[in-house]
This record gives C-alpha cells, structure tokens and sequence, in this order.
C-alpha cells in the first residue's frame, strides 16, 4: 500500500457517464436465479462466439508478403545491398518529379558514417551493386542515381505493370496482410446506454469502431467486435417509475421518457427556480412517479422515499428476484431492438452484446481478491487526514474544496494509481462505480477472449478515465488474466454550426435526420438520372447515403470535431464535398467500362510489353501502395488514413479516365482495361474496410 500521504482522489465518471450510470449496490449475486441463469447463458454466449471467430480467421488464408510483387522487389534490393531490412527506407517516389521510381536511404548508416563518407563511400558501392545485379540484367531495373543522400531507382514500366498481378489475382483480399497475424483483439465500441437514445458519441464510436475491426482483421488479427451495453446502474429507479407511472413497456423512447422524468425530478428537487417553473404535465408525472406534493420540502421528502424505493428495487434485481429480472431483461430487449435499427442502417455487426450486468459479480469477486492481495484497501479517516496535512501545505484553498471528496471517501475502497492519485472502486455506502465492471471486463475478457489486446473506442473526454483505469488495471489484475496491451482510440464531438457539442439527444436525432434526408437526396437524384431500375434506386440510396455519412465522418482525424449543418440543403452539400459519393462514382464509372467487355479481363502476366504514360505510371504506384495504407492504418489505429487513400485513387484515376480513353471505337486498350480492373477493386476494398459498401452502378 502508498503512504497514504502520497494519495490523491480521482473522482472520475466512467465512460457510461450520467449521475445514476456508475453506482450500482455491492449485494451478493443469488444462485439459481432467473438471474444467475442469464449471465450462465451470456458465458456460453462468449465461448460459442469466440470458436465461431477463431474458425472463421482459421479457415481463411491469410495474404503473405510474398503475395506482392512490390515487397519482394523491396527484399530483393535490400539483399542485393547486404543491408538489414531495419536500416533501409525504400520509398516510392514521382517519376514525374525525380525521373525515377524509388528512393532508397538509410538514416542508420548517415548518422554513423557521417553525410560526406555515406554519399562519397557507401551510396557508388550501392549504386555499382544494383547496376550488376540481377535485377538489372533481368530488366527490372532500368537505372539507378544517386542524388545528394539518396539512391533513386528508375523500374522498367514492364516491372511496374507486373506489380499490378498481386491486385488480379488476390481480388477481394488484395491489401490484406500479416501484420497483426497471431494476435487477438477485443475492440470495444459503441457501447450504448440501455434505455437511452443513442447518443453522438455513441454513433461515432459505431463507425470508427467497425471501419478499425475491419482494418485489423486484413491485417491477420482475430478480431472479436463487441457491444459493452451499459445495463446495470440505474434499473432500480426504472423499474420502480414504471410501475408507479404505469407507461407502457413497448419502445426504448418510453423508457427514455423515465429517464427524463428523473431527470425533471432531480433539478426540480434541488432548485427552488426549477420547481416553481414546473409546468402541469411535469407536476402531474411527477405526482404520479412520487406522490402528492405542495412545496419543494414536500417534493423533496418524496423524492427522498422514492431513491429508498429504488435502491430496494435494485437489490432485488441484483439478487435475482424473477419479477425484477423480468422487467429488467423487457427493457434492456427493447433498447436493443432499438439500437439495432441503426446498426442495421449502417451495416454494423458485433460479434457480442455483453453488459455491465455480465460484469457486475464478477466486478465484487475482484474486488474481494483485490482487498486479500493489498493492491486496493479501505481509505481510512487517518488517511484522509494525512491526504489532507499535506494538501494544505501545498494550497489551502484547494484544500478546502477537496475536504468533501476526503471526507466522502473514508470507508470507501481504493486503489493507488500513479502520480499520487486514488481511484475509489466501492464507495463508502459500499456502492461500486463503473470502474469496478470495467477492470473485471478486463479480467473476463483477458481469460474468456484470451486476447492480447483490448482496445477501447470511446470519446476523448473519457482519456483521463482510461488512463487511470489502465493503471489500475496493471495493479487488481493478475498479469496472466490481462491483456498485455490496452489501448484508448479517442476521438472528437459531433459539433452544431456554433462549434458547440452536440447533446445527447440533439447528435442521434441529427445524424438519424441526416440519414433519412440523404437517402431521400440520392434517391432523388438516382431517379432524375434515369440509369437505375425502380428496384434498385432504394437501395442504391441506400448505401450512397450511409456511405456518405460514414465517410465525412471518417474523413477528419479522429479527435477532430465533425460539424453537422441545420440546414439539411447544405448538409447534403457538405456530403458531396467531402467525397464519399465521389469515390463511389468513381468505382462505379470504372466497373461500368469494364462491363462493356465482353470476357474475362487478360491476364496481367501475359500483357506483352506495355507503354505506360505517366499517368499510368501515377496510379499504378498508388495501387502498390494499398498493402501498406492498410498496415499503416492499423497500427496508428486511423481509418482516416484509408479514406485520404481512397481520394487520392480516385482523383487520378478521374484524370486519367478523362484523358486517356480505355476504349477506342469499341476496341478496347487492354493495358488500360487492367489498370482500370485494378482501380475498381482497389477502390472497393478500400472502401469496404470503412464499412461502405459500394453499390456496382449508379
């Protein structure tokens, strides 16, 4: 245990925030109860979903490097320069710009020969090296310079066109590789508060979430995609209102409405303002929630009563009463039902749905484990004490504003954190907040996924709460039920034209707006353009709309704001712009060339000798890019790196479509027919590991 001198609060509130969301009683769990057979049943839930992922990774082939024409030439150059692959760069480079196609350095070597020896001694030696190497003599390579501290290598166009192969014959798989194979990650997203509308951040964390399973997964990572449910705090209160209320358990929004009955009742309950502002249907829920009224104290006793009512409502679901289960399994069904009409719009599919009340005895074992080992003790009033002396002496007025959180914590257990800090797990009360399921999610999921990593896609407001977490993590949790890796993917707010964040309930009916309003928009368009049958134009709309959205939203780093528009004209505007629908024309103007071949496509291996522009050149090198986009994305853990990718194809292929013609008097320019084959399906790769799918006309 820290010298208690040395500790500091952290009252933090966990990811699934609001006043009721992170208290919950510490009553044993019942055996043999509606209860105890519901989390039994979730248990064999995780072990057939973790085989079934494990088979569906097993039974796929996973993409070896050997696979890409451009990283064998990478490895063939490094042996040809007897260098080690970690001390070279080798990068693709304009030919328009340089005249060559590769640049090759090594800032290991400059920085340990000094600039003039490395550009007088080691760059001719590697120069006279390649030039007498097979890839030389073999035509691949056409020449070779150097140029200040760099070794720039200009390919035969046969070689780069051949790079082109690995895009034909790999197909849907092209872009795939092995950089995560063998490892085993839980991604964590969306993670939606039952009984609530969905928020902003949770709409967010949905498609960052889904486009960074995906990415993970071309990588050769087993990836288990799971909802964290926020089901537990709180269900005593709604349990209780909705049976004084008597509102009809027959929508999630009927179960928001008690959420916004609490909160009416709450602000009107501390604030004399408030309760004189309440207006009759308010006072008359509220009479019926909690009983006759005439004044504030009077609202206040009733209000009083009411959270003892709640907190015996809880304790009969915790301890598995079937009546409690009942109603509780009713509610937490329909918010599901609910969040699944979104998820099925924007084509979403989690593995699991666990709760926080799968977590929840397990989040009292560990604590029990926690206490016998000494990482975590109850904070005593000598403590709070101690804490205190040296508060003062460091600043007295501080001091005083954090005596009530001292004074609230005495009997409360804690665990030490880093940088003299504390993070309460069960208050005082002996109520435990939302950090305890956490930590034993981490644990469960370290044993049932056994993964080596967790990573956690929630808002940048909850960093701190993760970091604290984390740390508490690497003390309560046993190093062989951990995950050896954690990880936060923060991101931004959806943010009104003020730049203000969006609330909860204006970000899900803004973007569920939105989403409506651009299905209709392209629908709109698709029938004025008259290309598509009737059959077709909904769901084409369909997925231009959800393909935009998803798009714009990806499209800025992570942490940075994305701004929604009032007006529904310039949104839609904004859409265009951003280009979502700009890739996806483009995909679908390169599939509609190739459907007026007639055939199969010719072989990359036997097109003879062919005249690339640079142009061609251009694209060609922006294809053999995509393997490691896709790697690069991964391991900074940014889809935004995908969609830049996407834009830039697309740009060039735009270009070169409109300037140099696949098809001339109806005979088409084979060369180009392959390239053009290559752009299509590195665009719809692409775009396919950002969730959007890309209809195959427009």
């Amino acid at each position: 245990m820290r010298d208690p001198q040395n500790t500091h609060n952290q009252d933090l509130k966990g990811r699934g925030s609001g006043e009721d969301s992170g208290l919950v009683s510490a009553t044993p769990v019942a055996r043999d109860t509606p209860l105890s057979d519901h989390r039994e049943q979730k248990a064999e839930e995780v072990v057939a979903v973790r085989e079934a992922v494990e088979h569906s990774r097993e039974s796929r082939t996973l993409t070896s490097e050997a696979s890409y024409p451009y990283v064998t030439l990478q490895k063939q150059i490094t042996q040809t320069l007897g260098a080690q692959p970690s001390t070279l760069a080798i990068d693709i480079i304009s030919r328009d710009r340089f005249d060559a196609d590769l640049s090759i350095r090594s800032p290991e070597l400059l920085s340990a020969q000094g600039k003039g020896t490395f550009i007088k001694e080691t760059l001719p030696r590697w120069k006279q090296q390649l030039e007498s190497s097979d890839l030389k003599t073999q035509g691949v390579i056409e020449r070779v310079d150097t140029k200040g501290i760099f070794l720039n290598v200009r390919l035969s166009d046969e070689q780069l066109f051949r790079c082109l192969s690995s895009v034909q014959s790999l197909k849907d798989q092209y872009g795939e590789g092995v950089a995560l194979a063998g490892n085993r990650i839980v991604v964590d997203y969306s993670s939606p508060n039952a009984a609530k509308n969905l928020h902003a951040g949770h709409i967010r964390s949905t498609i960052i979430g889904e486009a960074l399973s995906n990415i993970y997964d071309a990588c050769g990572a087993t990836v288990f995609r799971v909802n964290h449910l926020n089901d537990w705090g709180g269900f005593g209160f709604l349990i209780e209102a909705q049976e004084r209320t008597g509102i009809s358990l027959d929508s999630n929004a009927a179960l928001a409405s008690l959420y916004a009955l609490r909160r009416t009742a709450e602000r009107a309950s501390s604030s004399e303002d408030f309760f004189q502002e309440l207006t009759d249907n308010e006072k008359e829920l509220l009479v019926k929630c909690l009983g006759e009224f005439s004044n504030l104290g009077e609202l206040q006793e009733q209000w009083y009563a009411f959270g003892e009512k709640s907190k015996e409502r809880f304790i009969a679901l915790e301890q598995g009463n079937a009546h409690e289960v009942a109603v509780w399994k009713q509610m937490v069904d329909l918010s599901l039902a609910d969040f699944e009409k979104f998820y099925s719009l924007l084509g979403t599919s989690h593995d699991i749905t666990l709760g926080e009340s799968y977590y929840a005895g397990k989040a009292s074992e560990l604590l029990e484990e926690s206490l016998a080992r000494g990482s975590a003790f109850h904070f005593s009033s000598a403590e709070a004490q101690a804490v205190m002396a040296t508060r003062i002496e460091q600043d007295e007025k501080a001091a005083e504003y954090e005596r009530r959180e001292l004074e609230s914590d005495i009997g409360a257990i804690v665990v030490p954190l880093e940088n003299d800090k504390r993070l309460v797990l069960q208050r005082s009360d002996g109520t435990t907040i939302y950090a305890s399921r956490d930590l034993a999610a981490i644990k469960s999921r370290g044993k049932e996924f056994e993964c080596d990593e967790i990573v956690y896609v929630v808002g940048q407001e909850q960093s701190a709460y993760f970091r604290d977490l984390f740390d508490a993590a690497n003390s309560l949790v046993p190093e062989d039920s951990r995950p050896s890796k954690l990880t936060h993917v923060p991101f931004g707010f959806y943010v009104n034209p003020q730049k203000q964040k969006l609330s909860s309930r204006d970000g899900a009916s803004n973007v569920m707006r939105l989403l409506n309003s651009s299905i209709a928009h392209f629908e709109k368009t698709l029938r004025e353009r008259g290309t598509l049958p009737e059959d077709k134009v909904q769901q084409t709309a369909s997925e231009l709309a959800t393909g935009s959205i998803t798009f714009n939203d990806l499209r800025r780093d992570r942490v940075t704001p994305v701004p929604l528009k009032d007006d529904l004209a310039e949104q839609m505007t904004e859409f265009e712009r951003s280009g979502g629908a700009y890739v996806m024309y483009t995909a679908c103007r390169a599939n509609s060339i190739l459907g007026r071949h007639e055939g199969t496509v010719p072989s990359i291996e036997d097109i003879d000798s062919p005249q690339l522009n640079e142009q061609e050149i251009g694209l060609i090198k922006e294809l053999v890019r995509y393997p490691e986009v896709v790697t690069r994305a991964a391991t900074e853990h940014s889809p935004t790196i995908v969609v830049n990718y996407t834009l830039e194809l697309a740009r060039q292929y735009n270009s070169y479509y409109s300037e140099c013609p696949v098809f001339r008097n109806g005979v088409p320019d084979i060369p180009r027919l392959a390239l053009t084959q290559a752009v299509n399906q590195g665009l719809r790769n692409a775009l396919r590991l950002l969730n959007i799918n890309c209809p195959e006309r427009i």
